[in-house]
């Protein structure tokens, strides 16, 4: 064991070992940044952009009482080719008694339902904003248009709750329907979508190179303190 420890030191403490790993540490982060390349294992991320149809500026209405079997219906055209969220700006006239269900769709002009989320009316906030995310980038075509489509079930007069929307048509690419019948300009809505996919793999490498640059500066520091102190 004692010429095995003795054996294993003079490899270690050879000065040509030393340097091959002390190389070895400069020199593999781009080994692996290239097997990385090679293999496609880069990493990637989605862009989000967020694009506002209802200003929360100028002069501010309710649509009413969202009571059962009210539908409000707000047109947009897709500012990007893949759909991530929406946010609105509810309201409850600060009640804590609401009832009932929203459900509330992003739908294309043939009336097919692309994805449907459900507000529980009794949890919303007054004067809050409500996001509503999708599980999955929802596939839309960029320019087209579609409706965010909100239907009350369950809430009767007096235990309802609405939805903010500003009078000034900022957004004359929509338009604000209630049951039907158009509204003066739009919800205060907002929506998110994917703008691009970005690659992070340079990042991935400067921070290999980072490490292992420490790492080996500290070894350099250990293994050669005698060409340290003569350089002085």
């Amino acid at each position: 064991m004692h010429k095995a420890g003795i054996y294993l030191k003079k490899i270690f403490c050879n000065k040509k070992t030393k340097i091959a790993i002390l190389a070895t540490l400069i020199v593999l982060p781009g080994i692996c940044g290239a097997v990385d390349y090679a293999a496609g294992r880069g990493i990637s991320g989605t862009q989000l952009g967020e694009y506002t149809i209802g200003s929360m500026g100028g002069s501010r209405y309710d649509v009413g009482e969202i009571t059962e079997g009210t539908v409000v219906r707000q047109s947009f055209i897709a500012p990007t080719d893949r759909f991530y969220s929406a946010t609105l700006r509810g309201a409850t006239w600060g009640r804590e008694d609401n009832t009932g269900e929203l459900q509330v769709s992003l739908t294309d002009t043939n009336g097919n339902k692309l994805y449907q989320w459900s507000i529980d009316v009794a949890g919303m906030e007054n004067d809050a904003d409500i996001t509503l995310y999708a599980d999955y980038l929802v596939e839309v075509t960029q320019g087209d248009l579609y409706y965010l489509e909100i239907e009350d079930e369950g809430s009767p007069e007096g235990k309802a709750a609405t939805f903010f929307a500003i009078s000034e048509d900022w957004y004359p690419d929509g338009t604000l329907e209630v049951n039907g019948v158009q509204q003066s300009g739009d919800l205060c809505l907002s929506v998110q979508g994917a703008t691009e996919s970005k690659s992070y793999f340079g990042a991935k490498v400067t921070l290999r190179c980072m490490v292992a640059w420490i790492l080996a500066w500290i070894y350099y520091c250990n293994a050669f303190p005698a060409e340290r102190k003569r350089s002085r």
